[in-house]
């Protein structure tokens, strides 16, 4: 079983009556019973409930298009930029939009922007509530708000942002903090993401406390370390990391030994 941080305690806090009832009749035996529990990050493993002491950690890959041109033309803003759905709460939206209500004249004077692309999530008004907030708080210079985007123009869309981030209370593993990273991204990331420790260690970026005030802080930090430094440092751990952690050749081989270790230890 692949949870995807269904396990997690903030998941499990979400609808928790229905979940405590759904756990008691039909989850806790189906996931006793699995052979075992695929947590996709040390982090995810450490904050979900134990309904089974057989798990294994082992993070989703992604392939990098080793032929796109990453000398993109760039304009003159400076972008931070989140790709994903709009789940306001899980995803920390709400965080990062207020933060750029903090940050909104900084960010007019030093022309920096950030661009937002999506979809709601399932029949929620993700969408609806962004546009609300940028509307009542005057943040249409500062945040743009767009369509989903995919394949070469999602790729592009990166390429042409400085940093990518994401302010998410809790989830599994986001492949867009990974497909960012691995075209060399640096990110902001909260330890709801479950890559904050590893930003951290490894140097890809800034780890950040899911709270609006401290995520506006991180902003201006990056962006004044982007002027002073440049961000090459930063992107260059990014492409190594994901190239030496996910690529999908590496995580099927792993994969591959673990099911063939499963196998042979049942029979």
């Amino acid at each position: 079983i692949i949870p995807h941080g269904c396990l997690s305690k903030e998941a499990q806090n979400k609808s928790k009556l229905k979940k405590i009832i759904a756990n008691i009749l039909l989850f806790k035996r189906f996931i006793f019973n699995a052979s075992k529990i695929q947590f996709l990050t040390e982090n995810e493993r450490k904050n979900s409930l134990n309904f089974n002491d057989n798990f294994y950690v082992l993070g989703n890959g992604i392939n990098i298009n080793k032929t796109i041109n990453e000398q993109v033309e760039k304009d003159k803003l400076f972008k931070f930029i989140y790709i994903g759905r709009f789940d306001i709460k899980t995803k920390g939206i709400d965080l990062l939009l207020e933060a750029c209500k903090y940050n909104r004249e900084f960010m007019q004077e030093n022309n920096i922007i950030l661009e937002i692309y999506g979809k709601s999530a399932g029949k929620t008004k993700g969408k609806e509530y962004i546009e609300k907030y940028i509307q009542k708080n005057n943040l249409q210079k500062v945040i743009k708000l767009n369509t989903p985007v995919y394949d070469l123009e999602k790729i592009n869309k990166l390429l042409q942002a400085d940093i990518f981030i994401q302010t998410s209370r809790h989830e599994g593993q986001p492949l867009s903090v990974l497909e960012a990273l691995g075209y060399g991204k640096p990110v902001i990331v909260t330890p709801g993401t479950n890559f904050a420790e590893a930003v951290e260690k490894e140097n890809m970026g800034w780890r950040v406390v899911p709270e609006s005030s401290k995520i506006a802080q991180k902003m201006k930090e990056a962006y004044l370390y982007s002027v002073e430094n440049g961000l090459n440092f930063y992107s260059a751990n990014a492409k190594k990391y994901i190239e030496d952690n996910f690529t999908w050749k590496r995580i099927t081989n792993k994969l591959l030994d673990i099911y063939k270790n499963i196998i042979q230890g049942e029979n």
